[in-house]
C-alpha cells in the first residue's frame, strides 16, 4: 500500500467518510483528494505545512490550522475560508484535477483539509517533509 493510500485510509477509514464529516466519497475520489492536498502542500508557492500555516495566518485564520496541528479536536472550516486562504485560482486548479466544480472542490477541501493536516502532524509536531502526492 502506497503512502498516499495509507494516508487516505487513515483519514477516511472503512466507511469512506472522514471522522467528523457527513461527506462520504468513493476510494478513487478519496485518493484524488488527498493527492491534491499533498500536491498543494508540496507546491513551491505554498511551502509545505509551515507555508500553508502562514497563508492561514495571513488570512486571519491561523487559529484553525493551529487547531488541526494540535492534539485536540479539529475546528471546522468553511468553503468561504478555503477561498480566503487558497484563492480562487488554486481552488479551480484542484477542481479541474478532480473533475468537479470549484464550489464542490472548496466544500471537499473544507471537509478534508483539517483531517489531512491532523494526520500529517501526529502529536502536534509539524514534519520536516510532506509525503509526495
Amino acid at each position: 500500500m502506497s503512502m498516499l493510500s495509507q494516508l487516505a485510509s487513515a483519514i477516511f477509514g472503512p466507511s469512506g467518510q472522514a471522522s467528523g464529516t457527513a461527506m462520504a466519497t468513493a476510494p478513487a475520489e478519496q485518493t484524488g483528494l488527498v493527492s491534491s492536498i499533498l500536491g498543494l502542500l508540496n507546491h513551491s508557492q505554498v511551502g509545505g505545512i509551515p507555508g500553508l500555516l502562514q497563508k492561514f495566518q495571513s488570512a486571519g485564520l491561523g487559529h484553525l490550522m493551529e487547531g488541526w496541528i494540535s492534539t485536540g479536536p479539529n475546528p471546522p472550516m468553511t468553503s468561504d475560508q478555503v477561498h480566503r486562504v487558497l484563492g480562487p485560482d488554486q481552488v479551480s486548479a484542484i477542481a479541474q484535477k478532480l473533475g468537479i466544480p470549484p464550489g464542490e472542490a472548496a466544500n471537499r477541501l473544507a471537509a478534508y483539509l483539517p483531517e489531512v493536516i491532523d494526520k500529517l502532524t501526529p502529536n502536534g509536531v509539524i514534519p520536516t517533509q510532506v509525503p509526495v502526492s
